[in-house]
């Protein structure tokens, strides 16, 4: 059973991360992570960006957020991306 507090830990400490994936595996955004928090998520574009390329970002990250309600939600819907990839990648 997961206590509020477990549940806000590893929120504190997973959520960019599972953010990071999401923009990874559903809109193909790479990211890197910062040493000093690893909630704060670094983008990793090309040296010219776009601006249709910096809406799409701003439109993933828009989707991600408003789909996936909280820790808990991303964490499912992270764990959904994950087993689609390998099924596609089974199949092929």
């Amino acid at each position: 059973k997961l206590s509020l507090g477990v549940l806000q830990k590893l929120s504190d400490e997973f959520l960019g991360s599972l953010v990071a994936a999401e923009l990874l595996n559903e809109y193909r955004v790479i990211t890197a992570y910062t040493l000093n928090n690893p909630n704060v998520i670094r983008l990793e574009p090309p040296l010219a960006v776009s601006r249709e390329q910096l809406d799409l970002v701003v439109d993933a990250l828009d989707g991600i957020l408003s789909r996936r309600k909280g820790f808990l939600g991303l964490a499912a819907g992270t764990v959904r991306t994950v087993i689609r990839s390998k099924v596609r990648g089974a199949g092929s």
